[in-house]
């Protein structure tokens, strides 16, 4: 038989075309051609790997808001943190449906009051919110309406603030009077009864306090002995508006540091609960 062709590259007889020409006398390997329509063969290319699918966003982490500065968990000025960072929220258009939000938000009940102006002092680092625009429904500050992150026009003297219920209302009482509306004003904070310190005690205070405790107009707003070196409420100042004392700007002071004595006050009763001549005693509800 005749010779065979050497193939020096058995393993690329692919390269050959043998689509359209007829290979009479060509044996390629232990084939004779000709070989009908074999496909062009390449080398192989590497497979590449799946496309991954779309990765998905990562979703934001829940904004932190604290309110610092206030005389109990539920009140003081709104810090929020972005970026790990602690800032303050300035009170341009700062109102109440904002307040509402954060107090929700804070599990604090129903929103009192929005103070604004720094009222519980200025605070420190950016001012991360400014013109937030609240419908009062959202479930955290940053959901409102609002420029981005760190764009303000505002300083720390525009540190806007927040008075909640709180999950268990605060409550006040009068000791020591001759009636329940007159008396030593105490305030009941994280289950201590604090007194008040009387240094910025006056009569827009003392308005406030008879009106929440549906007592009759304020007679009179009087300062008693030094408190005995107990923890107190300091530098409770009002403006007479508020519905609760806790509205008011508030500290809570050590021992040792009031100067102005104890906070007392002396309300009229109210009309229809115990209202008579001077001289009768009256028992449940009195005649005018």
């Amino acid at each position: 038989p005749p010779p065979r062709p050497h193939l020096s590259h058995p393993s690329r007889v692919h390269s050959l075309t043998c689509l359209s020409l007829t290979c009479l006398s060509l044996t390629c390997l232990s084939l004779t051609c000709p070989i009908p329509h074999l496909p062009i063969l390449s080398p192989a290319a590497p497979l590449s790997p799946p496309s991954p699918a779309h990765p998905s966003p990562v979703p934001p982490e829940p904004l932190q808001v604290r309110l610092v500065d206030g005389p109990h968990r539920c009140a003081g000025r709104v810090e929020v943190s972005h970026l790990g960072r602690w800032g303050t929220v300035c009170d341009d258009t700062w109102d109440l449906r904002a307040a509402r939000v954060t107090c929700r938000h804070l599990g604090c009940g129903h929103a009192l009051s929005a103070p604004g102006r720094a009222r519980f002092g200025p605070g420190q680092g950016p001012v991360w919110l400014d013109q937030v625009r609240c419908t009062g429904e959202e479930l955290t500050l940053d959901r409102c309406e609002r420029p981005g992150w760190g764009e303000h026009d505002c300083d720390h003297g525009e540190d806007a603030g927040v008075v909640c219920a709180g999950a268990d209302p605060p409550q006040v009482r009068l000791q020591g009077g001759p009636g329940p509306c007159s008396g030593q004003v105490q305030v009941l904070l994280n289950r201590t009864w604090l007194q008040v310190c009387g240094l910025t005690w006056g009569l827009p205070e003392a308005q406030v306090l008879c009106k929440q405790l549906g007592c009759g107009p304020v007679l009179s707003a009087p300062v008693g002995p030094h408190l005995p070196g107990e923890p107190h409420l300091a530098g409770l100042t009002c403006d007479g508006s508020e519905s609760q004392l806790l509205e008011c700007f508030s500290e809570r002071g050590g021992p040792g540091t009031c100067t102005g004595g104890a906070a007392q006050v002396s309300c009229a009763m109210p009309r229809g609960e115990c209202w008579g001549r001077e001289g009768l005693q009256v028992w449940g509800r009195g005649r005018r």
